[in-house]
């Protein structure tokens, strides 16, 4: 996903109209873009961790335990910060 030659202004409205399209179809998008991620829910994330053995678990954004962290941080800080894994 090309997100990261977006201009951050645009994310929001890529964001929306991501949502909207999922109301019709199945939509699966990868990304690495922190900047991206401020404009979605933990709902809508599924974090990616390759674990040590080489498996790769998967977590839906909002089992991840973020309420406390997501009252004093946007989505993409917590992210940057490594409290949602997907770091490997």
């Amino acid at each position: 996903m090309p997100v990261r030659s977006i201009h951050p202004e645009l994310l929001s409205i890529l964001a929306d109209i991501m949502r909207e399209a999922s109301k019709r179809t199945q939509l699966v998008v990868a990304t690495h873009s922190d900047r991206f991620i401020r404009f979605l829910e933990p709902k809508e994330i599924v974090v990616m961790d390759r674990v040590d053995d080489g498996d790769t678990t998967a977590a839906w954004g909002d089992s991840l335990d973020l309420d406390e962290w997501l009252k004093e941080y946007s989505l993409d800080e917590v992210w940057r910060m490594g409290r949602m894994g997907g770091r490997s």
